[in-house]
């Protein structure tokens, strides 16, 4: 009789790991996330900014609006390359190139606008590549 109980519960505990197994893969992330907040040049935040994230290999463009805060969330993300462009009444045009978004990235990228004509374009190439793999 003991013996029955043994096998049962071995079986029992490795059908339990299995299923454990398959649901901790399917719970891998493979994209990534980028978020921050927009703000004028003395850090006050800059509410419904329009925050659009392009991946340079394929093109495709999310755009949101920063929120009363001036943050931004931009989610499920494809790995890769991206550009960041910013726009808000009242201030220039920012343009953020050289994003490198790896699997599984949180990157956090605050962008400060100066005032200005929406036409007048601040292109910037980050001081340094940002290679996000779970940065934040």
């Amino acid at each position: 009789m003991s013996f029955i109980n043994v096998s049962v519960r071995r079986g029992f505990l490795i059908v339990l790991l299995a299923v454990a197994g398959v649901q901790a893969g399917f719970s891998q992330t493979v994209t990534a996330t980028v978020e921050g907040t927009v703000l004028d040049v003395q850090g006050a935040a800059i509410a419904n900014a329009q925050v659009s994230v392009q991946n340079a290999g394929t093109n495709i463009t999310r755009s949101v609006k920063s929120d009363g805060e001036g943050r931004y969330f931009v989610n499920t993300l494809n790995p890769g390359e991206y550009q960041i462009t910013v726009e808000a009444v009242g201030f220039s045009k920012k343009v953020l190139k050289g994003i490198t978004l790896n699997v599984g990235a949180d990157a956090r990228i605050d962008v400060p606008l100066a005032l200005g004509p929406a036409s007048a374009e601040l292109d910037s190439r980050l001081p340094r590549r940002i290679q996000c793999g779970g940065c934040k």
